[in-house]
């Protein structure tokens, strides 16, 4: 999944909020144990419980170029992910890479997050594709009608206030 949007605002303005999924993705229950961006060489947890790590996915920061990139490994994953529903198909999410961009031009920046998901295997007859559809359609709308408005907000309060 690959989601592009427009931020009135520089990349310096609009890099404190990207590199930091809590200021933005909690409203949509997602819970992070770090700043991102301020992991490169680390690894970070992400969490459907604020309060609740343990057992949860872990990702690899690869790579930070401050207001530029952020590039995320998803290791392949051992088993079932502490019994929480992360799973799809038989064996789990499956390892990926994710990207977030930033291009500016003026007073404008355009974000790029490019996420890659898959099943490691499906379950027998299983069409894998059809087990990611209700998910990714879910995850469309929440960042169509809270992540991005979310970010917008952040980086337009902060210049109001800068």
């Amino acid at each position: 999944m690959t989601v592009h949007f427009t931020l009135d605002g520089t990349r310096k303005e609009a890099w404190p909020f990207v590199k930091d999924f809590n200021a933005w993705q909690n409203s949509e229950g997602y819970y992070y144990d770090s700043v991102i961006g301020d992991q490169e060489g680390g690894s970070f947890r992400l969490s459907t419980d604020p309060n609740d790590f343990e057992g949860s996915p872990s990702y690899d920061v690869i790579k930070v170029i401050p207001e530029y990139v952020i590039v995320v490994s998803q290791p392949i994953p051992e088993g079932a992910y502490g019994g929480k529903d992360w799973s799809i198909g038989q064996g789990g999410v499956s390892a990926g890479f994710h990207i977030v961009g930033l291009d500016q031009f003026g007073d404008k920046t355009i974000v790029t997050f490019h996420m890659e998901h898959a099943s490691l295997v499906g379950n027998e007859g299983e069409d894998v594709t059809e087990s990611w559809r209700p998910m990714t359609e879910e995850a469309a709308r929440k960042w169509r009608e809270g992540l991005i408005p979310n970010m917008k907000r952040l980086v337009a309060e902060a210049r109001r206030n800068a």
